[in-house]
Order: C-alpha cells, then structure tokens, then sequence
C-alpha cells in the first residue's frame, strides 16, 4: 500500500495508458496509491517515468514504458514488459486518447484515420495483447475510457464521436465474449475534464480565449447541471472501484457516466 490509499488493489498488477498526463496520470497514481503495481505506459516516456517515480517516491511499485498504442507490435511489446515485470496483468486502464475538431463533412481522411487509429483501434490493441493472459487465467479487469460523447453527440466532433461511440460498443462486446472466464469490461464516460488536451480542444474551437482561460473554461461549465466541470481524480476513482475484483465483481458490460448530469438533461434552462 503507498499514498495514503486503504490497499484496496494490493497484490494485483494493472496496466495504465495515457498515463504521462490527465485523467491516465491520475488513474496510475490512485492505482498505485491502492497497492497496485502500475504499469505507467504512454508514447511520451518522459512524462510516464515521471508519473511511476511519483508512485515510488509514494511508496509504490511502478515502472514506464513507452508505448504506441496505434501500433500493435508496440501494444504487445508494452504487455510482455508487464508481465516479465510482474508476472501478472489483473487490470487494464486504457486512458490513452486524442481529439480533433471537425464535421463529417469536413474532417479529412488522415484525421479521421488518426482519431480512429489511437481511440479505437489502439484501445483494442491493448485489449488484444492482454486477453491472453486474462484467458489463461481466467481473471481480469478490463477499464476503458470512453467518453459521454459515446451516449450524446457535440458539435464539430464527429471523428472522436465515432471512436468512442465505438469503445462503447467493444466495450459490451468483450464483456459478453469473455465472461466465461471471469474478465469483466466495462466502460467510464466522462464529460469534460479540463486536461492540458481538452483546453487545447476548446481553444481550437473558439470556445476558450488563450489570453484569458481560465473565464473560458468557467463559461463552458454552465451547461453541466452541477455548474462544474469533472476532475481527473474523480476518474480514477472510478477506475480504481472497477479494478478491485471485490468491489465491482458483478460488474460487466457497464458505461458508466461521469459528467455531471450533462447526458441526462435536454437542455439546461437560461442555456
């Protein structure tokens, strides 16, 4: 147990992507913070070992690896170091994720392919390197990242629309394939957490001011029910209820909103 946590993952062993920044960065730290032993995986290795020294220094057991999950040998190598590591995975969190703006009509191929490629494809990858070992097994936890852009559409966001919409429907798909060997998938929906990734989204779309963003990103939040907008902590605290086998054992096939009630209003009143 490290960071204060209650070691409600110790003795397990879990995979984190995306985990140099956002809600990846916070999912790996709670992870670790609950005994897990944290894999820190994301194609910037500089700030992955930033975020496995900061499980260390807590007291954690962590290690980086650099991966690219649009690529599958990359997605298998990023699996076996796990395993050679820990001998073990017991859970899967695929944060790992981009975002462009754009239309169906007017994203272009090598965008949609880009989305498509790292949101979806790279998701599956990760799945498919580690089901594997999850089969062999017979025990595993997969977390996806989704998004509430899986269950409600937004505006000029149609290729990161399509692939989590997409993650949402793999996501039931793999629940169902593999529960007769005790995986469980299940699939977090966030709204908008403002990571350095998401201000940047909203900047491109003219929401957000660069020269004044914090009063841009305080605007956006009106539209929540809860007038604010999530944090990466609240994330992983949903992850970190998914990995534990004892909390969230009868769980699978799940999408879960995060988003403070965006996705069950019609509209917010003076909006």
């Amino acid at each position: 147990m490290s960071g204060g946590g209650q070691g409600r993952l110790s003795g397990s062993a879990a995979i984190v992507t995306g985990a140099g920044s956002g809600i990846g960065k916070a999912t790996a730290l709670a992870f670790g913070a609950e005994g897990a032993r944290t894999v820190c995986a994301d194609i910037n290795l500089e700030n992955a070992e930033a975020t496995a020294a900061g499980i260390r220094d807590a007291g954690g057991d962590a290690f980086a690896v650099a991966v690219d999950v649009a690529e599958e040998a990359s997605a298998e190598a990023c699996v076996k170091a796990a395993l050679d590591r820990y001998g073990a995975i017991d859970a899967i969190a695929n944060c790992a994720g981009i975002v462009r703006n754009g239309t169906a009509m007017n994203t272009d191929l090598a965008t949609w392919n880009l989305i498509i490629g790292i949101n979806l494809t790279g998701l599956w990858l990760m799945c498919k390197a580690v089901l594997p070992h999850m089969v062999e097994r017979r025990s595993g936890s997969i977390i996806n990242i989704a998004s509430v852009g899986s269950l409600v559409a937004s505006p000029s966001n149609a290729a990161y629309i399509a692939a989590k919409g997409g993650v949402a429907t793999l996501t039931k798909s793999m629940a169902v394939d593999f529960a007769p060997y005790n995986i469980r998938a299940n699939a977090i929906c966030p709204g908008t957490v403002p990571t350095p990734l998401v201000i940047n989204h909203y900047m491109n779309r003219g929401e957000v001011d660069p020269n004044d963003i914090a009063a841009g990103i305080a605007a956006t939040e009106k539209r929540y029910p809860l007038h604010r907008h999530g944090r990466p902590e609240e994330i992983a605290a949903l992850a970190v209820y998914l990995a534990s086998h004892r909390e969230s054992g009868f769980m699978t096939g799940s999408l879960l909103p995060i988003d403070g009630g965006i996705s069950a209003a019609a509209w917010q009143v003076g909006q």
